[in-house]
């Protein structure tokens, strides 16, 4: 049906943000917004809804280990808000370890405590 051909239009494009050559950087933004239109076209879809976490959980730990924490919590906080997957949560909870373990080790306890109080929300 013709819903069903734009999700895959949707989700291979989505693909593609991620997926380029260095020096380029994969654009996670965009491939979520791609994801998401994908399951908006195709709600039932598991692909659909394939797509979309994977974009969540590749996208946190690669901005952490960019030393992006800010952006890797917010994107996995948003990914799990959208789609409850356990492998979201699962990398929202170890990139919160990480990014406090960086704070100590930077000494920066106050900054540490605020993260630990923000992950608990």
């Amino acid at each position: 049906d013709g819903l069903g051909l734009a999700a895959c239009i949707y989700r291979n494009r989505a693909v593609a943000a991620v997926k380029v050559d260095e020096p380029a950087r994969p654009d996670y933004p965009l491939a979520a917004s791609l994801a998401a239109r994908a399951l908006m076209c195709a709600p039932y879809d598991q692909a659909s809804q394939h797509s979309l976490a994977t974009v969540y959980i590749n996208w946190g730990p690669k901005a952490a280990d960019d030393g992006r924490f800010d952006e890797a919590i917010a994107a996995l906080a948003h990914g799990l808000a959208l789609t409850n997957h356990r492998d979201v949560r699962n990398n929202l909870g170890a990139v919160g370890i990480d990014w406090m373990q960086h704070l100590v080790d930077a000494k920066q306890d106050d900054a540490a405590e605020a993260a630990a109080q923000r992950l608990a929300k």
